[in-house]
């Protein structure tokens, strides 16, 4: 019984095995780079969540946890979707504006 559970745990360590790609299948896509640009050269009054959260270095999610409880900056919300205010990122990060 002792080798029977030492194999099973060995293999359950082991990597996945995946098949070789098939010639004419395609390859596993991959997301396209996101480019922002710096914030000091937004011109608009508002960007979405995943732009505020490149600008503060943080994740998205943390940005839907401060439009909960509105600190540090609190977003505007439109039909259900939040946009963050460029003057409140500049101020957090410091940026003259």
């Amino acid at each position: 019984m002792t080798k029977a559970f030492s194999r099973t745990r060995q293999e359950s360590t082991t990597k996945p095995h995946y098949p070789p790609i098939e010639s004419g299948t395609s390859a596993p896509v991959t997301k396209a780079a996101v480019y922002y640009p710096p914030i000091e050269s937004v011109t608009s009054s508002t960007v979405p969540t995943a732009a505020a959260a490149y600008y503060l270095n943080r994740k998205p999610q943390t940005l839907r946890v401060y439009a909960l409880t509105g600190c540090p900056i609190a977003p505007l919300r439109f039909s259900g979707r939040l946009a963050w205010r460029v003057s409140d990122i500049r101020r957090v990060m410091g940026v003259d504006e």
